[in-house]
């Protein structure tokens, strides 16, 4: 069975304890990978690279060429492990902000025929079809089936609501996931903003 280890310092660790969780199928109730389950040491350990990144090379990056160096670590570790559904998804989601929407939409694709139900990947494909043109029903689906899978997923329901409003005049069913975000995040300004604005319109 696969287990995935920690991504600290550009270099794959197991935990530090030797510990790991099952991941479950929520189709069948089956575990199909492990997870290192981190601890303390492993914390501390990836707050020492990350104050090394930030202290070094990384940090003296503009914003601007963040993103360059995100994506090829990204690239760097599929290189290594090319399976690895986790990469693919958040490769994907760099090259979207990066505006690179197609190469994006093949690194979620890619996510999701190694782990057809991992949840942040059906979430990011939703965020990189909206961008696309002529795709705002296949982005409403994949936030859909970020909700299946995962009801309380508050991004998914501010983001289909968005699209329901913007693409589709699709009111009602907005108000339904602009209160679900308010339920999950009742201090959600930008969400209350949107919600008094809809029910403003309605006659």
């Amino acid at each position: 069975m696969e287990e995935a280890k920690h991504f600290i310092g550009n270099e794959w660790t197991a935990a530090a304890g030797g510990d790991s969780i099952a991941v479950i199928d929520p189709s069948d109730g089956q575990p199909f990978a492990r997870l290192a389950r981190g601890n303390a040491a492993d914390i501390d350990v990836a707050v020492a690279a990350a104050r090394r990144a930030f202290d070094g090379a990384w940090g003296a990056l503009s914003a601007a060429e963040r993103p360059i160096e995100a994506i090829e670590q990204l690239k760097e570790a599929l290189r290594l492990k090319p399976d690895f559904a986790e990469a693919h998804c958040n490769l994907g989601r760099v090259l979207n902000n990066a505006g690179k929407n197609l190469e994006a939409l093949a690194h979620c694709e890619a996510a999701l025929r190694l782990r057809p139900d991992f949840v942040e990947a059906h979430f990011t494909m939703g965020n990189v079809l909206v961008r696309i043109p002529g795709r705002a029903d296949d982005a409403a689906a994949e936030y859909r089936e970020t909700l299946r899978l995962q009801p309380d997923h508050l991004g998914a329901h501010f983001n289909l609501a968005l699209v329901l409003l913007n693409s589709f005049g699709h009111r009602d069913e907005a108000v339904e996931h602009l209160e679900a975000v308010l339920r999950l995040q009742p201090a959600n300004e930008t969400a209350k903003l949107i919600l008094s604005k809809v029910q403003a319109l309605r006659p």
